[in-house]
Formats: structure tokens, sequence, C-alpha cells
């Protein structure tokens, strides 16, 4: 490593090693795999003890940032859905957002999503799209939601895109807003909504296979309308 350790003197012992630690990724260009020096370098050159170093180290690992396993070397981590995933929660959870807000962050970017995957889904995506669709399918009208088929579908549909950032997003909101509301709305619906609900995801599917955009966008808008009105029905605002 070639860079210079440096920090700012009034951060606090954990901020001021996390805030080298990501200045140092990002002056050497490292990408997700490549080692850090450490924690007895970070020790060294910022004159915190191991135990500072490591607790920012933890910090980091939890946003995502840097990937630990015990006996090795800290790592630079992947781009990860789990921590926007939980940040989405905790906004629904302590009502600074409510489900509806949700819903209206879910539509603008999957009405984005759909529409670019029309254009640029591969025959691998579709595939991985028609799988999770006909999961669904195959799920029936039972009482338990196929809340992972759905969740597949729609992460399919952002990878898609061929934007890294769009099924980084998607799988953040879509998983925890899937597993908390589609067990209410499935369970708001009779045997012949739940059948209409697979219906849209196959016109979904059926029109990103034929690259219809407009389409695509006029059966994603029709999913989510049905979807609050679900939701709307089941009392959850």
């Amino acid at each position: 490593m070639n860079a210079v350790l440096s920090h700012d003197p009034n951060a606090t012992s954990t901020s001021k090693v996390s805030d080298a630690v990501v200045k140092l990724i990002h002056d050497e260009g490292l990408v997700p795999g490549d080692s850090l020096p450490s924690e007895g370098v970070f020790a060294e050159q910022l004159k915190v003890g191991r135990g500072v170093v490591r607790e920012a180290f933890k910090s980091l690992e939890a946003l995502g940032i840097l990937e630990l396993a015990i006996g090795k070397r800290a790592r630079v981590s992947k781009l990860k859905s789990q921590v926007l995933g939980m940040l989405m929660e905790h906004a629904v959870v302590t009502t600074q957002v409510n489900v509806q807000q949700s819903f209206d962050l879910r539509r603008t970017l999957e009405m984005r999503t759909v529409r670019l995957a029309s254009f640029r889904r591969t025959e691998a995506d579709l595939v991985a799209i028609r799988h999770a669709a006909k999961g669904m399918r195959g799920h029936g009208t039972g009482s338990d939601s196929p809340a992972e088929h759905d969740i597949a579908f729609h992460v399919a549909i952002a990878r898609a895109t061929q934007n890294p950032l769009y099924p980084l997003l998607v799988d953040g909101c879509v998983r925890m807003l899937i597993r908390n509301t589609a067990p209410i709305s499935w369970a708001a619906r009779e045997n012949s909504e739940r059948i209409a609900m697979h219906d849209l995801h196959d016109a979904i599917l059926d029109a990103i296979a034929e690259r219809d955009a407009a389409a695509a966008e006029a059966a994603m808008a029709a999913h989510f309308d049905n979807c609050i009105q679900a939701l709307v029905s089941a009392g959850v605002s």
C-alpha cells in the first residue's frame, strides 16, 4: 500500500479509523476482494489501539464496505442489498415512513427497471424471470403467500437491466416490503383475485419476452395498483 493514512484530528477514534480505511480504499483504487493492511498497520499509523481498529472494521462490515473473516486480512466487499433492506425495514417499523410511501418508491424504481429489462434482457434473464413466475403460478391459491418467488421475480427483472445498481436497490426495497406485506395482501384476496395476481405477473413476463416496453410498464403499473388496493382493503396505510 502506497497511500499515506491520514485522519481528522477532531473525529472520534473509531470514526477516524473508518474514514482512513475508506480513504485508503479510494486512493489506492481497491476493488472487491482486495486486501487491506493489517489492523497493526492502521493502529500504528493512526496512533490508536488495535481494539479501536477492530471496532472500526466491524462498523464498516455492517455497512457492507468490508468483509471480515477470522485469520484473514479485511477485504473490500461487494455491493450488498442487505444493508439497504435493514435501513428500509427500520424506517417502516419505526414509523419514519409508511408502507404507502415505501410502495411509491418501489413503483418509481420498478417502472424503470421493467422498461430497461424489456430492451436489455438476455435469454438467461428471461429464463430467470420465467422461472420465478412459474413458481408463483405453481403456488396456486394456497393460504401461504408466494413471497419468495415474488421477490425472485422482481429482482430478476432488475438484474435484466444490466445495471448493477438496480438489483441492489430493488432487492433492498422489495425483499423487506414483500416479506412484510405479501402475507397481509394475499390473505385479503379471494381465490379469483389470487389467480388474477398470477396473471399480472405473467403479463409482465410476456411483455418483457416480446421486448414491449410500453406493455411491460402498463402491466407493472396494474400490478402495483392491485397490491395497493389489497393492502388498503386489509387496513394497511
